[in-house]
């Protein structure tokens, strides 16, 4: 029989649980809060940068995100609010739901941040101590497009036998330059 502690226990390792599998998982991760994706109006900011106004389909995709966000919050709740009476009837814990996939716009490529000695680079712009330094002139821009995809098409080792790919070309990225 379970007691009380038990299944609060059990309870609060399965919500650690499904909170790892947000780090885990093949989704994007959840950056949300002041160091990630936040949408204030229609506004998009990551990592408190102003990156653009969403698009209509993108504030729709927001809204779901949000309806299905509370939905997830609710199952949690009741599970929370259950626990006394699964203890009573020795019943067994129910699946830990899946929390929501963060939307879409959060890790498109203008959300990306590049982190540089001395500076950061995202959305073509240039950050000095998290404020704004510049924006990357044209070829700078096409340089840190080169480096992006060669991160991208980077191979992971998957443990499947293929051999590597040949590293590409190094990029010399020069957006700042730290003494």
């Amino acid at each position: 029989m379970f007691t009380k502690t038990t299944i609060i226990v059990l309870m609060a390792s399965m919500v650690a649980i499904a909170v790892a599998q947000q780090f885990f998982n093949q989704q994007p991760p959840n950056m949300g809060g002041a160091i990630g994706c936040v949408v204030t109006g229609k506004k998009l900011y990551s990592h408190g940068n102003y990156i653009r106004d969403l698009a209509e389909d993108e504030f729709k995709e927001l809204k779901k995100y949000k309806k299905e966000l509370t939905a997830f919050k609710k199952k949690i709740d009741e599970a929370f609010a259950n626990a006394e009476n699964l203890e009573r009837t020795n019943a067994t814990i129910p699946p830990m739901p899946l929390r929501p996939a963060m939307p879409a716009f959060c890790s498109k490529s203008d959300t990306t941040m590049y982190i540089f000695t001395g500076c950061t680079v995202q959305n073509y712009k240039v950050y000095v101590a998290g404020k704004y330094a510049r924006d990357l002139t044209t070829k700078e821009k096409k340089q840190l497009d080169i480096f992006a995809k060669q991160i991208a098409d980077k191979p992971t080792p998957a443990g499947n036998g293929t051999a590597p790919a040949p590293p590409a070309k190094q990029i010399n990225l020069d957006f700042c330059t730290e003494f």
